[in-house]
């Protein structure tokens, strides 16, 4: 329907989920593929509404990822100290 705003699809197929990021509603573009955020673009027939969700635990993922490669540099460094003794 060309009346109808993204959110008016969105509400139409059920609302926001829980964890959907509200902020950053994309319409994929089905003539060429590309994604663009929703407030700069009017629905289309074959475009699809994509909602991203938030995704729980990305701190303590970049956590464990930055105390593995600081535990690596410091294995390197000491092991390059030991060899030059």
């Amino acid at each position: 329907d060309p009346a109808y705003t993204v959110q008016d699809y969105i509400d139409r197929a059920g609302g926001f989920a829980d964890n959907a990021r509200r902020g950053d509603v994309y319409v994929i573009v089905g003539s060429t593929g590309n994604s663009v955020r929703a407030d700069k673009v009017k629905v289309a027939p074959g475009d699809a509404i994509f909602v991203p969700a938030r995704t729980s635990g990305q701190g303590w993922r970049t956590f464990r990822e930055v105390l593995a490669v600081a535990g690596q540099v410091a294995t390197l460094v000491l092991t390059i100290v030991a060899i030059n003794r």
